[in-house]
């Protein structure tokens, strides 16, 4: 079985990549574990946590995100999912190796240098 790892900002270029990647692995045995990372400024001194008001609205997104999948076939039991404080590079990489990832599939708009390092179409 293949573990696909999604990192999602809940924008439409991430789901753009995740439609995609569904679309290739249609039929394949595939897992996939879909990721949002989060790192809020600090909230020093303030009578209720930005922490927790960030990581509950990132909650309930990839809850929305997950019922999406399912909405266009992906099988509920093949999703996995998870919320992470930290920065994205660091968390994506970690879960990566923590599960076992085959693929890391991500959608980008405007990245700077992205050409140059992967090409375009």
């Amino acid at each position: 079985m293949k573990t696909i790892l999604l990192p999602t900002d809940f924008s439409d270029a991430s789901r753009f990549a995740s439609e995609h990647i569904f679309q290739l692995n249609q039929g394949n045995n595939v897992k996939y574990h879909l990721i949002h990372s989060y790192d809020p400024p600090s909230s020093t001194g303030a009578l209720i946590s930005i922490d927790d008001i960030v990581k509950k609205d990132a909650e309930a997104c990839i809850r929305e995100e997950i019922e999406w999948m399912v909405s266009i076939g992906i099988n509920r039991d093949r999703i996995t999912s998870d919320v992470f404080f930290g920065e994205f590079n660091v968390v994506v990489n970690r879960e990566a190796e923590k599960i076992g990832a085959d693929y890391i599939v991500l959608g980008t708009t405007g990245a700077s240098g992205i050409k140059e390092i992967i090409g375009s179409n």
